[in-house]
Order: structure tokens, then sequence, then C-alpha cells
């Protein structure tokens, strides 16, 4: 599983990675963050995920990834602040 580590300070979000890397259709994505968040996917008929939160941390999880397309966009929205990484799925 690939982890995100997600911080929103100040009125911006920060992540630990701006790409993840996962194999096709085997792994999932973990994102951990210190606020509410949302995962918004902008790639095919993959479903938003909300974070709920565990203990301190607020987590969301998704995958594992079988679409073709190499590369997944997606935001983070926290409140009214939104960051654009992606996911690199690899055959």
């Amino acid at each position: 599983m690939a982890d995100v580590r997600i911080s929103v300070e100040n009125g911006r979000i920060v992540v630990d990675k701006d790409k993840v890397d996962v194999a096709l259709d085997q792994e999932q994505v973990k994102w951990q963050g210190n606020a509410p968040f949302t995962i918004k996917f902008a790639t095919g008929p993959i479903p938003d995920v909300v974070a709920k939160q565990q203990g301190a941390k607020w987590v969301a999880e998704a995958g594992p990834f079988n679409t073709r397309s190499a590369l997944i966009k997606y935001d983070i929205v926290s409140g009214e602040t939104v960051l654009d990484p992606y996911i690199q799925v690899l055959p």
C-alpha cells in the first residue's frame, strides 16, 4: 500500500508525495491527514473518497486501480483549499 501524508495548515494543503506509484490491480493508496479532507478523482469511474476520523488522524483509502490510464489525476479538498497531485499506475 502506498501512503501519503497530508498536512492542512494556514489555508494550505501540503503532501509528502506529489506522485504515488502503484501496481496495476494490486495496490491501494492510503492518505492520512491532520484535518478533514476528500479525495476527488478526475479520471474515469473511480468514486470520490471522504476521509474518516481515526483517533487524531483523518484517513482515506482507494484502490486497487484497474485503469489502463498511466496517470490518475485527483484533487485533495479540505474546506475551500485544493491540491492536485496524481497516481501513476504501473503494469
